[in-house]
Parts: structure tokens; sequence; C-alpha cells
């Protein structure tokens, strides 16, 4: 008995804290999963009640038709160019104005730092009519300027708080060593301060790829033209089509199931980006928790 309960004692917990986390696990993922399994089923099968889990006849060739019945290819390298633009523009531009706030003193910084972290309090809809009618003024309407432009003057207050706070953390003797071999501060930054800031600028690229990647309301609302739509505007369009009518006869034409496969192909590079970035994003965050930031 004083066995039994010693080694319930020392893996009790363990075990019963694995089943609850595999059990919300499995919650989590079960409506990721039906869509998946959902993608490669048929027009009639998708719709057919109660509803089946694995596909009676395998469809692969829905992955195939979401490229020709509508220009999903053109979506995916629109989205890819806002995706890199915002990345490269937004991380270092961040990683610049994080760096003025650090290690610069200049009148009004604690008064323009709070005022640029009190930006993340408002809504985005505050900002939508002002930001429409500023660049409907300049002509950028239509373009992918608006959704790409602001993210080079800053890259967002979340991002210059996450870069302050980590080159203060930084020992000062780094930039008093590489000033008195006659560094510059723009050399400072890159060629000593960014080399240490490895998980951070990893954290940064995912935050910001997942964001741009995501995002519906931006392009919904800048851009008009259909060869200029993003993955986001493409789902919809799907969404809004799903089940329309065709033909003379009144036909149903069911899409449901290709509006789950574009849903899974643009879910992939996000997926894909969390996992292969997931040791360095935690590291990041553990970090900054171990630090009180």
């Amino acid at each position: 008995m004083k066995r039994k309960s010693s080694w319930f004692q020392r893996y009790g917990n363990r075990i019963i804290l694995f089943i609850l986390m595999f059990g919300m696990a499995v919650l989590f993922a079960a409506p990721f999963i039906w869509s998946v399994l959902s993608s490669f089923k048929g027009e009639n099968e998708i719709m057919r009640l109660p509803p089946t889990l694995i596909p009676e006849t395998w469809h692969p060739e829905n992955y195939v038709r979401v490229f020709t019945e509508a220009p999903f290819g053109t979506y995916i390298l629109n989205t890819v160019k806002l995706v890199v633009l915002n990345v490269v523009g937004g991380v270092l531009s961040a990683a610049v104005v994080g760096y003025g706030f650090a290690r610069f003193r200049w009148p009004g910084r604690e008064f323009f730092f709070i005022l640029a972290m009190g930006t993340m309090m408002l809504p985005r809809e505050v900002t939508t009519i002002p930001s429409y009618i500023f660049f409907s003024r300049i002509g950028w309407i239509d373009t992918i300027y608006p959704l790409v432009v602001p993210a080079w003057f800053g890259g967002g207050a979340f991002l210059v708080f996450l870069f302050r706070q980590h080159f203060l953390s930084l020992p000062r003797e780094l930039d008093e060593a590489a000033y008195m071999d006659g560094a510059t501060p723009p050399r400072i930054l890159l060629s000593v301060l960014l080399p240490l800031c490895g998980p951070l600028i990893t954290t940064a690229v995912v935050i910001t790829f997942i964001a741009v990647w995501s995002d519906f309301w931006g392009p919904f609302l800048f851009l008009n033209s259909r060869e200029n739509w993003t993955i986001s505007l493409g789902l919809r369009a799907f969404a809004n089509d799903a089940a329309r009518t065709m033909g003379t006869a009144g036909q149903l034409k069911i899409t449901q199931h290709l509006l789950l496969a574009a849903m899974v192909i643009s879910i992939i590079p996000c997926l894909g980006l969390f996992i292969a970035a997931q040791k360095y994003f935690v590291r990041s965050m553990v970090s900054f928790g171990f630090k009180g930031v």
C-alpha cells in the first residue's frame, strides 16, 4: 500500500494533467479536424444530415477546383506581397523606434512613449473613416499602399513596446564599447543589438505574418478590384457563393466543400510558420516573463 500511494503521489497529478490537456486539445482541434476532412467530401455528402466525419468518397480534386473556380493563386500572391512588405518594414521600423525610446534621452520621450502605447487602446473602427478619407484624397484607394506604408513608420505600438523592453534589458556597456570603437548608433543597432534579438525578431515576424495574412478589414476597406484581392477577400467571396442558383432550371451549386478546401489552404502557411518558429516564440515569451516585462 505504501508503494502504491507513493507511486500515485509521484505520477498521479501528471497523469490527470495529461488527460485534461489531451481532452482540451481534442476539444479545440475538433472543428479544424472536421473542416479538413469535410474539404475532401463531395457536393452531396457535404450537405447530408446527419453529417459524416470521414468522407465516404475522397475528393482531393477539391483543392484543384479552388484555383479553377476563382483566381485563388492571384489572391495568394497578393497576400504574400503584403506580408513580405509588412514584415520587413514593420520589424525594422519597430526596432529603430524601440531603440530610440530605450537608448536615447530626449525631451518628451516618456510622454511620446505613453502616447504611442495609448494607441493600442483605440478600436480600429475609430480610425477607419479618417484613414479612408486621407488615403482617398491622396489617391491610394484600390492600391496596396494604405496596407503597407503605415507599417514602415513604427510597425505598431505592440512591436515597439517589445523591442524597447528588450533593448532596456541589454547592458549599455555593449553600446559604449562599440561607440569607443567608432561605431555610429545605426551601426550599433544593426551590428551589436539586433543580433542579440533573435527570438524577439522571430516573435515579431510571426505576429506580423499572422496579422497581415488573416487581415480582412484592411483589404476590404481599401481594395476594390478583384485582381488586388487577398486571401481573406477570396474566402469571403467563396462564402457568399456557397450556395448559388446556376442555369435556367434553378439548380443549386453547392460550394461549401470548396470553401473548406480554400480555408485549409489559407491556414497552412500560418500553421507551418508557427510550428517552425514555436521554439523561438516560446523562448521569447519566457524571457519577457522572467524579466518582468
